[in-house]
């Protein structure tokens, strides 16, 4: 845990900004944070009909083979979200499908299950490659897979960069069934003739608002391009862009799009704050004392690798004993200090956005933004670390 520094006592608690015109954009930023927030809630308060019922109640009805069946059993799963019961049919029938639902609805399991269920019926036929943002996100849908897996002979391999190269080269001699990688390793491989694009048949895009940006679309172009026997793309993610529907039918031609039950990116169990700094107030104080409130696992993003290290920096002077991830830190350095946050063992984490999209962290009690994120996809994902699985928590965005 952390102790308070009785030389940097906290002053009080921060005032709830109510934000105007003038003051909800804040520079660099080109969205009304306020706005959406309250588009947000107002979703939320709306009684919502899922137009598709779900045509089953229990994981039993996918009728999975014994050994997916058990492990699902032995995670104490019963029954699937409204994104698992959606798309498991026409994922496990082969079609393309675009699925998009709120952060912490199980958007993993919604594409892992019918693949590895395609995997026993028919395995050589079924050999898949998921792509995504973040180390991070990749190393946690290989241990997701393992769970799903354990007691089959299915075979997986994740390909990140801060990984031995030679390793994955060696790895990649032996037939597997799943692959999860990121975008620069996987291309480096690619160039190296050590990945053997025909083999693939099935494509994951997880994330894919971010994977089909400007930061990654033309290494995915050249990636998607590689796989000239892919039969099968899925496409997943708690948001998304119209501007991006003609690459999504590029990748995924004539899809099925299935959405999760609530027309609403962050879950309403989540209460958002807004806060602009009284003129005497400095900003570290009143983090600490919201570090000091939740009493719990406490997420703060910062945008760039150096605010992250300086912001650290200033916590740990003031006795909060802090973790942090950037893109900057060796992988065993992120791996361990995700680690660490997990298990609670240090329970304040201060990150870029490498862990914003996807990571499952149960119990996380307070996300702060130290700025107001740069668009509001990034805003969406970062808020969803807390409350997920029908939990409570608390997003907390300094608009100074």
């Amino acid at each position: 845990m952390y102790t308070h520094s009785k030389k940097h006592k906290p002053k009080g608690p921060p005032r709830v900004f109510k934000p105007s015109k003038k003051n909800t954009v804040k520079s660099g930023v080109s969205y009304d944070l306020e706005k959406m927030i309250q588009t947000e809630r107002n979703k939320n308060r709306e009684e919502f009909t899922v137009s598709e019922p779900q045509p089953f109640a229990t994981f039993k009805d996918f009728q999975l083979t014994k050994s997916l069946g058990q492990a699902i059993d032995a995670g104490g799963y019963i029954h699937p979200t409204e994104i698992q019961a959606k798309s498991y049919f026409k994922i496990r029938n082969g079609e393309n499908v675009v699925g998009i639902a709120g952060t912490g609805t199980g958007k993993t399991a919604a594409f892992l299950i019918p693949l590895i269920q395609q995997m026993h019926t028919n395995r050589r036929e079924n050999t898949t490659l998921v792509i995504t943002p973040t180390r991070e996100l990749a190393s946690q849908i290989i241990q997701e897979f393992s769970k799903l897996t354990k007691s089959s002979d299915l075979k997986s391999l994740v390909i990140i960069g801060g990984t031995d190269i030679n390793r994955a080269e060696r790895e990649l001699k032996n037939r597997m069934d799943l692959i999860v990688a990121t975008p620069g390793r996987l291309l480096d491989l690619i160039r190296r003739n050590s990945f053997q694009s025909a083999a693939v048949k099935k494509l994951v895009l997880d994330e894919f608002d971010r994977m089909l940006d400007m930061g990654f679309i033309s290494d995915i172009r050249n990636i998607v391009n590689s796989l000239v026997n892919r039969n099968q793309t899925l496409l997943f993610s708690a948001t998304h862009n119209k501007f991006q529907e003609p690459l999504i039918r590029e990748f995924s031609g004539n899809s099925h799009w299935v959405f999760g039950s609530k027309p609403t990116y962050t879950g309403s169990g989540i209460e958002q704050e807004l806060i602009r700094l009284e003129v005497n107030q400095n900003k570290l104080e009143v983090i600490e004392n919201l570090i000091s409130e939740a009493d719990g696992k406490v997420l703060l993003f910062c945008e760039t690798k150096h605010l992250v290290r300086k912001i650290h920096k200033k916590l740990v002077g003031r006795n909060i004993n802090a973790l942090s991830i950037h893109g900057d830190k060796s992988q065993s350095a992120r791996e361990n200090a995700l680690k660490q946050f997990k298990n609670g063992s240090n329970p304040i984490l201060v990150a870029t956005n490498v862990v914003a999209r996807g990571i499952d962290i149960s119990d996380v009690l307070l996300v702060i933004n130290y700025t107001v994120p740069r668009d509001f996809s990034d805003y969406v994902h970062r808020v969803g670390r807390t409350g997920r699985a029908g939990m409570q928590g608390r997003a907390v965005t300094f608009l100074d």
